[in-house]
């Protein structure tokens, strides 16, 4: 089962509440906060641990020791049956904990910018995209599609590594599959729709979803 947590982030800007959450992450995660510049970074940087934390405490492990594969993505060391992934845009975090590989992603909705569209997105895609009229519904399609390539990337590993423009995302009614597949494994997608800033999406090589994602106040941490 692949369980999807989210939080706000803005809770942080209590001074009090930010370090209490940052004294109770562990000091790989500090010092990964201390090397931000602006407040708005070392805040979401401090949800997303203290996210992760609390997502693991769920699954019982107290102290998690995390390591960093050749490719940059973290892993929990003695744990090699449970995975996760972070994400963050604007003020949400989110985290997905698996018996598989997953990935995710959180994208707010912003004006597209067609020369990143045409960067990232292929043909295909872009013909999905620009086939609706309004520019709402094209923004919606565009971070949807957007959000869906990013946990396919994330989950295997390679990140941006693995180049936008290689696969397309097909969405067909409730279907969601990726082209060419990387290796010749079976990956499965999931989208959530908590409110209308933001597109949430996750991908895994585990077959089940949680129906829908676990909001967690990090003032209640």
């Amino acid at each position: 089962m692949v369980k999807v947590y989210i939080t706000d982030a803005t809770v942080l800007k209590d001074e009090q509440l930010y370090g209490r959450l940052y004294a109770n992450l562990d000091s790989s995660r500090r010092a990964k906060v201390d090397r931000f510049k602006f407040e708005k970074d070392k805040r979401l940087s401090v949800a997303a641990g203290s996210l992760l934390k609390y997502a693991l405490q769920d699954e019982n492990i107290k102290e998690p020791s995390i390591y960093v594969s050749p490719n940059e993505k973290p892993y929990l060391a003695g744990n090699e049956n449970l995975y996760f992934n972070l994400s963050h845009s604007e003020k949400m975090v989110m985290c997905a904990i698996a018996e598989k590989e997953v990935g995710c992603d959180v994208e707010k909705k912003t004006v597209i910018d067609r020369n990143l569209a045409e960067f990232v997105m292929t043909e295909y895609e872009l013909n999905q995209i620009y086939a609706f009229e309004t520019e709402t519904e094209q923004q919606e399609m565009f971070f949807r599609l957007w959000t869906l390539k990013e946990s396919y990337m994330k989950v295997t590993g390679l990140g941006l590594k693995l180049e936008p423009k290689t696969f397309s995302m097909i969405t067909q009614k409730d279907k969601i599959e990726v082209t060419p597949p990387f290796a010749e494994q079976r990956f499965y997608f999931k989208e959530y729709f908590l409110d209308n800033e933001y597109c949430y999406s996750c991908c895994s090589l585990s077959k089940k979803f949680c129906d829908t994602m676990i909001k967690v106040d990090l003032d209640w941490i």
